[in-house]
């Protein structure tokens, strides 16, 4: 049946009349009896249930009406009942652990330490350097970083620092007192390398870059497919310049403008026509070009170095000067 139920905390007073049994039961004419546990306080008149001793409990009586004193019975907790607590049928005496060892542990589930042994652990720190070897006591070794020759250490917050000392660069100078040595004057120190290059040595490179400007006072020979001379004006001393020094004979030559990708307008002989023309558009890599249109030539008989008879010049459109102010033209 639906009612109202009381919830009873810890400290409250019970006043309601009517309980489920599970809380007050009815003791008869004696009042009322309680059962299971219980905490706080309440007032009233009751018969508590009697407390029975338990193992290990000294002897007490409790009727209910004065506080009862429960104590631990004289040899109820044995030495080895506590040693049992803690380990697996005795206790583990002794210190454990030193500079030179660490405590090893074994805890089973219940948290007692089942075995307990000791491990050592290394004392000393190996060292070694461009020369010799040492070692560092871990326990009251100091390891000293020293500096020498111009060189200063530092040791601060966990931390080593390397410095040069003032004017140990700044006082170095190099010089070439001859080709092939150089000369270092390091804190007033004079030292001479000899490079082995001397001025009479023939010298062969793999590659050479050169960034800055090149003099070279006796000949030079350039043994290469195609070589690219970038230049903004190109002085040459040469009376005359080879071309086709290294193609078969006959063949044709000449000079062509680059008008991009190394192509361009050419003035060219054409070994075919045995003349020299022009070409409006040829590669400077082609292998073979001809004429797209012939030169006129002009002979003059008044000057002694033309031979106006020469079949050379018996070319269409050549030009021919007589003597006596006469033109031709050859057709």
């Amino acid at each position: 049946m639906a009612q109202w139920k009381k919830i009873v905390i810890s400290g409250s007073d019970i006043s309601q009349l009517n309980n489920d049994v599970n809380y007050i039961v009815n003791a008869g004419s004696s009042g009322v009896g309680l059962t299971g546990a219980f905490t706080g306080s309440f007032s009233g008149s009751a018969v508590l249930p009697a407390l029975t001793q338990g193992t290990s409990v000294a002897t007490f009586t409790y009727n209910g009406s004065a506080p009862a004193t429960v104590g631990i019975a004289a040899n109820g907790i044995t030495a080895t009942q506590l040693d049992n607590a803690f380990t697996d049928g005795g206790g583990l005496a002794g210190a454990f652990g030193s500079s030179t060892q660490v405590p090893v542990l074994t805890i089973d589930e219940q948290g007692r330490i089942t075995t307990a042994s000791l491990a050592s652990i290394s004392t000393t720190l190996g060292i070694s350097g461009d020369t010799g070897t040492d070692t560092l006591s871990l326990i009251n070794g100091t390891l000293d970083f020293q500096g020498t020759n111009g060189i200063t250490t530092t040791v601060t917050n966990d931390k080593v620092t390397f410095a040069l000392n003032s004017g140990v660069i700044s006082g170095s100078t190099y010089a070439a007192p001859n080709q092939g040595t150089l000369r270092t004057t390091i804190n007033g120190v004079q030292s001479d390398l000899d490079l082995g290059l001397q001025t009479t040595d023939n010298v062969t490179f793999n590659d050479l870059n050169l960034t800055g400007d090149a003099e070279i006072t006796g000949n030079l020979t350039v043994n290469g497919t195609l070589v690219y001379l970038n230049t903004t004006n190109t002085e040459i001393k040469d009376k005359y310049i080879l071309l086709n020094s290294g193609s078969v004979n006959p063949d044709n030559g000449g000079l062509v403008i680059d008008e991009g990708t190394g192509t361009g307008h050419a003035f060219i002989y054409d070994s075919v026509d045995s003349r020299w023309g022009v070409n409006q558009s040829i590669s400077a890599a082609t292998g073979s070009a001809s004429a797209e249109a012939h030169v006129a030539l002009v002979v003059n008989e008044n000057d002694v170095n033309h031979d106006i008879n020469d079949v050379e010049y018996a070319k269409a459109g050549n030009i021919k000067v007589t003597s006596t102010g006469e033109l031709f033209i050859y057709v």
